[in-house]
């Protein structure tokens, strides 16, 4: 997977991407300083990554915003993998509970469907959206 770290994300979760042989794209490095959400979607758009962030309400409206009621979707490249009331140790944690599930779903939503990968990690669950 590609993945961009939005700057909320703590170096341990990029580095366990990493060290799970994905490629990790640092919003922080690539956007300037204090950019807004719909930027950072865009890079993660236009890379078709999954971008990893702590901020659960903002990108998941992102991820779901259409052009027009019906049209297509505003970030359609982006993946989406978030947390819920999840302190930044309870998510790592968490992700590395369930990384091979979310490497399964990737597989099976993204590289043969076509789908969009969009994930929320809680505290004692995992829920995929579905987004085309």
């Amino acid at each position: 997977m590609r993945i961009v770290v939005d700057a909320d994300v703590p170096n341990s979760v990029a580095e366990f991407f990493q060290r799970r042989g994905h490629e990790v794209i640092f919003s922080r490095e690539v956007l300037l300083p204090e950019s807004k959400d719909p930027l950072v979607a865009r890079l993660a758009a236009d890379q078709g990554a999954v971008l990893v962030t702590w901020n659960r309400k903002d990108f998941l409206a992102l991820a779901k915003r259409r052009r027009g009621p019906h049209g297509a979707y505003t970030y359609a490249g982006m993946h989406l993998i978030t947390f819920d009331a999840c302190s930044h140790p309870e998510g790592l944690q968490r992700l590395q509970a369930l990384i091979e599930e979310i490497e399964t779903a990737y597989e099976r939503r993204v590289a043969q469907r076509h789908q969009r990968l969009v994930a929320i990690i809680g505290r004692t669950y995992i829920k995929y959206e579905d987004l085309a």
